[in-house]
């Protein structure tokens, strides 16, 4: 059934994540996932989202690990 379907190129988010992996600058801003880190390294979060999770509400996703690089 998928034998006839040939791949695709690379979209441009994922030609800017691989740019940021490959890139050696301890400066380097990951401007592919959309994620706001802190000084420390920390995400950010919606006071929403802040505020659920003091009422109990429970994240559904899982945090995409950091790249070694």
């Amino acid at each position: 059934m998928f034998e006839n379907l040939s791949i695709l190129p690379e979209g441009p988010i994922g030609v800017i994540m691989e740019q940021y992996r490959q890139d050696q600058n301890i400066n380097k801003v990951d401007l592919g996932v959309g994620v706001y880190r802190d000084e420390n390294g920390k995400s950010l979060s919606m006071k929403a989202v802040y505020l659920a999770e003091q009422k109990g509400a429970k994240r559904k996703y899982k945090p995409l690990k950091p790249s070694s690089n």
